[in-house]
């Protein structure tokens, strides 16, 4: 059933189509096909990794990609001849959290994930249960081959905290006990 309803939608669909053959074209292994499937992308991942390489410890600073991004990109780089100016963010999530804040924000990174695993790993299954959702929808927000929003940016930071404040929450909360209505 799924495979009809995508091949549906991608038959009457021109926006899919365009999808479904941008993502077919980085299976040609050109550097050009592959920057094609990713919508241009590699040359702001380059920028991001020269800007990580040249800042290691603590990054350009949190949303100092844009300000940083001419400094670092190459003289050729498309998105400097973009009309909407430079790259704005790196567009994948390791690579941003490694150019604004360095190896310092990645390994604080690290250590949040390391913590939200460990506390899966020893919460009861019925906490598992509760926090399955959240957990999920954090798993898919900073999954680390996403091209995704700006990740230092109010919207999708505060989203992304308020799904790991959900998730904590849901899986270290603690049942109360049954209350007994008082005699009146």
């Amino acid at each position: 059933g799924g495979v009809l309803v995508f091949g549906l939608s991608v038959a009457f669909s021109d926006k899919l189509q365009e999808r479904v053959e941008r993502t077919g074209a980085m299976l040609s292994g050109e550097r050009d096909d592959l920057n094609h499937a990713l919508s241009g992308r590699l040359p702001i991942w380059g920028t991001a990794w020269r800007m990580a390489l040249a800042h290691p410890v603590n990054g350009v600073g949190v949303r100092g990609f844009r300000n940083a991004y001419p400094d670092y990109a190459l003289p050729d780089d498309p998105w400097l001849a973009n009309e909407h100016g430079a790259g704005f963010h790196a567009h994948q999530i390791v690579l941003e959290v490694l150019s604004e804040t360095g190896v310092i924000g990645l390994l604080l990174w690290l250590g949040g994930v390391a913590m939200a695993v460990r506390a899966w790993s020893v919460a009861l299954p019925a906490a598992r249960a509760r926090a399955s959702a959240p957990a999920m929808a954090l798993l898919v927000t900073v999954f680390p081959l996403n091209t995704h929003l700006a990740f230092y940016s109010t919207f999708w930071g505060g989203l992304t905290l308020l799904l790991a404040a959900l998730f904590a929450g849901s899986l270290l909360a603690r049942p109360s006990a049954a209350r007994v209505p008082a005699a009146g």
